[in-house]
């Protein structure tokens, strides 16, 4: 195994084994100001960990610049993340187009004001999500494992691993009392058994569409050099998806009525948009 793949299976551990070790104590500082629950602490921890993990594995991981990562300077980088905005937006709204002349969704109109008001409030969250999700999977995971294995390889085990981590979550319902240090770990314990429902034929759906979303974007990567495309497609798809939840209600039991990420037109709508990814402009 090469150096650089050893190297983010250790981060990887790093970054579970920090979010145990973290969790405790920032509970116990925050929970008399911030009252949220224990798991909620957990997704923090896990964040921070992430973070200095990065820091820490950076020289190892071949990636102790900006470049890198994905995040080097580009005169397309402007049009790079708008015209991915561009393409997730129109994907996902008209995804609820679809399904709504399918029969599996109906139109339900929202007050203009408040649902453009909550919009924006969904866009700023995206950008930064989208923004971190993007150099931690495309810049760190696929980046490694491309210059370790090839590209298709590690495009292929970056989607999947993308996929795999959006089914690691703790439970809302794990509610220790009191917390302790093994609470930590507990939580982390729990985090995976979300991963043993992939059996389900809805939860085998949603990890397809997942892995789907994770090889359209990490062929933008691959594609451009840069991860301004890839934000800008992973951002659209989050303030699309939410926009379309909200103005369209789903049929129970009809086969286009599930949302986007279980909806067998967004799977088809997802393998349309890799042509276009694959021939957009390098821009080098």
């Amino acid at each position: 195994m090469p150096a650089s793949s050893r190297a983010l299976w250790g981060c990887i551990a790093f970054v579970f084994l920090g979010a145990a070790l973290l969790s405790p104590p920032l509970y116990w500082l925050g929970h008399g100001w911030i009252a949220h629950p224990f798991h909620r602490y957990v997704d923090r921890a896990l964040m921070l960990a992430a973070l200095a993990g990065l820091f820490l594995f950076r020289k190892p991981l071949g990636l102790a610049s900006a470049p890198a990562l994905g995040l080097g300077p580009s005169p397309r980088r402007g049009k790079d993340w708008l015209g991915g905005l561009e393409i997730g937006l129109l994907s996902a709204l008209l995804f609820a187009a679809l399904a709504v002349a399918a029969g599996g969704r109906g139109w339900t109109p929202q007050p203009p004001l408040p649902f453009l008001c909550g919009l924006a409030g969904v866009a700023l969250g995206a950008a930064v999500l989208a923004f971190v999700e993007e150099v931690l999977f495309r810049g760190v995971i696929q980046g490694t494992l491309v210059r370790a294995w090839g590209g298709v390889p590690g495009l292929l085990a970056g989607a999947a691993l993308f996929a795999l981590f959006h089914f690691i979550k703790v439970p809302a319902t794990f509610a220790p009392q009191p917390v302790t240090w093994a609470s930590g770990f507990a939580a982390v314990g729990h985090a995976f058994e979300p991963l043993g429902a992939l059996a389900q034929p809805n939860m085998a759906f949603r990890f397809a569409t997942l892995l789907a979303v994770g090889l359209v974007l990490g062929a933008a990567y691959l594609r451009t050099g840069r991860l301004w495309l890839s934000m800008g497609l992973h951002a659209g798809w989050i303030v699309g998806a939410k926009a379309s939840q909200a103005l369209t209600a789903g049929w129970p039991g009809h086969w286009a009525g599930g949302s986007f990420l279980e909806n067998p037109v967004s799977l088809v709508l997802l393998f349309l948009i890799l042509p276009i990814v694959r021939r957009w402009p390098r821009g080098d």
